[in-house]
């Protein structure tokens, strides 16, 4: 079983994890994980949640995707109990199930937006990470392509929430969710 959540969701994942992993900004204090949420393993990636350089914030690289994919390998299978969670729980945690999913089953690529849905409806799939990790798996642009539906779904389901998102640093993305969503 794959979780995400955002940070303040933590408190209902009680339960023992194969794995929980902590997607942060390197600014953030520790996070308070409740004694409800127990793992066999746990790692912690601090970068910003952005898509573009920026010369003041982190963002993820190839090393953070790779130590992560090592990671998903070495703890489990399709059968591991996965916690991801990140700020809101819908975009870098979104992101690594993507990439959990693929890194499990490569030949499912075609379902990861469904499943991404199903983990959070405001599923916004961080898309520098799903390129970087789409170049580590091999996948041809699978793991990109499954972003971009994911994205045109959520921007088709909550176009008030697009009118904000495009305010941010993700403004790149919504533009391609939208345009994405009318040719499909």
């Amino acid at each position: 079983m794959i979780r995400v959540a955002s940070i303040a969701a933590l408190n209902e994942c009680g339960g023992d994890w194969d794995l929980f992993c902590s997607f942060i900004n390197p600014d953030r204090a520790a996070i308070v994980v409740p004694k409800t949420v127990k793992w066999r393993a746990r790692q912690i990636y601090r970068f910003h949640d952005i898509i573009e350089p920026d010369p003041v914030k982190i963002a993820p690289d190839s090393s953070h995707i790779e130590n992560f994919i090592e990671i998903i390998r070495r703890t489990g299978d399709a059968d591991s109990n996965v916690l991801l969670n990140c700020q809101l729980g819908r975009s870098r945690s979104v992101a690594a199930a993507a990439i959990t999913f693929a890194s499990f089953d490569r030949n499912e690529a075609s379902s990861i937006p469904e499943k991404l849905l199903q983990l959070s409806a405001r599923a916004w799939p961080n898309s520098l990470m799903l390129h970087l990790a789409d170049s580590l798996l091999n996948l041809h642009g699978a793991l990109e392509e499954a972003g971009r539906v994911t994205r045109a779904e959520v921007a088709r389901r909550d176009p008030i929430w697009m009118e904000e998102l495009a305010e941010t640093n993700r403004a790149p993305e919504v533009i391609e969710a939208i345009e994405f969503g009318r040719r499909s």
